[in-house]
């Protein structure tokens, strides 16, 4: 890119000088004329700094937050884990607040990170989480698998760890689950360029060629059989995919049947 911008420079500087003038005369004109558009006017024509207009940010000390925390105690699930009662999110901004404040927000977080560990959003085996349930109990996901979630599930699940240790509670499923998205990232999300790529499809190919969503995700127990042999009915077990009346070629997610 820097050879072709060189090769431009030289071949059509003029040009690319009046392009740029003309792209700066068009930009004052439009903070000349149009400030309106971000600020009122004062008398006299004069524009007012947009910062003068807004309101002041509240202080941190005005900020209510026990009351918040009530508010986010009426949206919680005592049955799922999470917040309302239809899609689930994975809220990790809202999680990492919750776990820094008081015992009732680390209950409703502990909760919620326990259920988001056990449910269809975990991939238990490639490492990483999905953005969201589309049902109330976590079980079926969209299969999308996103860099920014991950990397704030990746700070939340750390912080888990570290307040779950300093209680004396178990912490070994959330620790699984943050070295689980390191894996995930280094194996599957880093770019060829350097960097990491910001998503992975929610779809993939069958070994006919037809796409199909969370397929590269699902597992059936033929597939477990081939890949660990004698381990794979243990695998089975853990994994939930004993699931009565299924045949051995059936996909599904594969997900904890107890704590991690």
């Amino acid at each position: 890119m820097a050879a072709n911008i060189a090769r431009q420079w030289d071949e059509s500087a003029a040009e690319l000088t009046a392009a740029a003038r003309k792209i700066t005369d068009t930009l004052k004109y439009s903070r000349d004329h149009y400030a309106g558009a971000l600020a009122f006017t004062e008398p006299g024509n004069k524009h007012a700094p947009l910062d003068e207009l807004l309101p002041d940010p509240p202080k941190r000390s005005d900020f209510d937050v026990d009351a918040t925390v009530a508010k986010i105690r009426e949206q919680y699930d005592n049955v799922y884990g999470g917040f309302g009662e239809d899609t689930k999110f994975l809220h990790a901004p809202l999680l990492h607040g919750l776990l820094n404040h008081n015992f009732e927000g680390w209950v409703m977080a502990y909760g919620t990170l326990l259920a988001i560990i056990r449910g269809g959003v975990h991939d238990v085996v490639g490492g990483g989480f999905m953005p969201y349930s589309t049902v109330r109990s976590w079980g079926l996901p969209h299969f999308e698998k996103m860099l920014a979630d991950n990397a704030q599930m990746l700070t939340v699940f750390s912080l888990a760890t570290s307040k779950a240790n300093s209680l004396g509670l178990d912490a070994r499923g959330f620790q699984r689950a943050a070295f689980g998205i390191i894996d995930w990232l280094e194996r599957e999300m880093q770019a060829s360029a350097g960097g990491f790529v910001t998503s992975l499809d929610s779809e993939a190919a069958d070994a006919q060629g037809e796409r199909y969503p969370g397929i590269q995700i699902a597992w059936s127990r033929a597939q477990t059989a081939e890949v660990l042999g004698e381990d794979s009915e243990w695998a089975c077990e853990v994994f939930g995919l004993n699931t009565l009346g299924s045949s051995d070629t059936a996909l599904m997610l594969p997900t904890f049947k107890h704590d991690p």
